[in-house]
């Protein structure tokens, strides 16, 4: 079954509606700090690589969420296993998740 990678879960949105792509993990729930040499990001980060060592850029779905500065990690650490990457944007006007296919390919 396809997962549904989330960059960084907010505890007041619901996110049911991703349910119905795959599987629902979360990366994060935590913000990265300021700070240069937080041992806090480092744990973030790695915890947020290890994740997405499961991710399948052919089956799987990323949703972006919360922190913009997480999700640009999580982008850059795909970046690093893809080129192509299933992107779920929450419309607010439809109330739904709409698929967007997203190369990251370097040109």
């Amino acid at each position: 079954m396809p997962r549904v990678f989330v960059t960084h879960e907010n505890p007041a949105l619901n996110y049911q509606p991703a349910e119905d792509f795959g599987d629902v993990e979360f990366l994060t729930n935590q913000d990265l700090s300021p700070m240069h040499n937080s041992l806090n990001n480092e744990a973030i980060i790695e915890n947020m690589r290890k994740s997405l060592t499961r991710f399948d850029p052919k089956n799987d779905y990323i949703v972006l969420s919360g922190s913009p500065v997480v999700t640009a990690v999580a982008f850059m650490l795909l970046r690093e296993r893809t080129d192509t990457l299933n992107v779920l944007r929450w419309s607010n006007r439809d109330h739904v998740y709409q698929h967007i296919l997203v190369s990251v390919k370097q040109r």
